[in-house]
């Protein structure tokens, strides 16, 4: 946690050539949104180093923000903002897991935990976002908080990273984490209620992915997924039971 002296690596340094603070956004309370330089710990073995481009504003980034809770996650200290990042890795994993230094990724933010007492550890294995103890980036659901990733630069476990296919460009693929969670539900939609045997569309509006106007997503029943503008554009298939074909706008 931001601040914490007893967190793992504080009071330590990074190795030469890598920075020892870093800016970051950081909420104290209702309407309390600083702009803070931060000590950054030597990295653990399992953690990367990243260097943040963009990071799109979550609706949980605003009502921290503005009212000081998102729902019953109320701030009860500073905590660092965002989970919808990407960036540069500087720095690989000492262990050796991971993507390589100079690899662009994007990030998955949540963490899963079986929480506590023995009834808490039953979950799906298959689905671990479901786990009771699962905590994301920048969230106050449990004290101490979890910081987020909008700083320059942030230590984050590698199995968080995922690497960027060749001409998906950082800006872009910054819409990854809404657009996922779209997609999710419309999957989910799917298997209840067989959404896509007729012509859909929907549409999601990222307004913090960067400089520049709002980008749009549309999602429409397809045989690919699309994701950018012109030359840039990057196609993948979605797995079975549905594919969505995504432009951006």
């Amino acid at each position: 946690m931001h601040g914490a002296p007893d967190a793992p690596g504080a009071g330590r340094r990074y190795p030469s050539g890598l920075p020892a603070a870093s800016p970051a956004v950081v909420a104290h309370a209702a309407g309390d949104l600083r702009i803070e330089s931060i000590p950054l710990p030597a990295p653990l073995p399992h953690q990367a180093v990243v260097e943040i481009a963009y990071g799109g504003i979550c609706g949980s980034d605003l009502h921290y923000w503005l009212h000081g809770a998102a729902g019953e996650s109320v701030l009860k200290a500073p905590m660092v903002l965002g989970h919808e990042i990407v960036g540069t890795v500087i720095r690989a994993a000492a262990d050796g897991s991971g993507p390589a230094e100079g690899a662009q990724v994007a990030v998955h933010p949540a963490t899963p935990g079986p929480g506590e007492g023995p009834d808490y550890a039953r979950y799906p294995e298959d689905r671990p976002n479901l786990s009771p103890g699962c905590t994301y980036l920048g969230s106050a659901a449990r004290f101490p908080h979890t910081d987020g990733a909008f700083s320059r630069y942030v230590n984050l476990p590698s199995r968080m990273l995922r690497v960027l296919p060749p001409g998906l460009d950082l800006r872009t693929a910054a819409l990854i984490e809404p657009a996922s969670v779209a997609w999710h539900a419309v999957a989910r939609a799917a298997h209840e209620v067989e959404l896509l045997r007729e012509p859909c569309r929907i549409e999601l509006v990222a307004v913090g992915a960067g400089a520049g106007e709002p980008r749009r997503v549309t999602l429409v029943p397809g045989d690919d997924v699309v994701v950018g503008e012109g030359d840039a554009r990057h196609r993948g298939s979605m797995p079975a039971p549905i594919r969505l074909g995504v432009a951006g706008g």
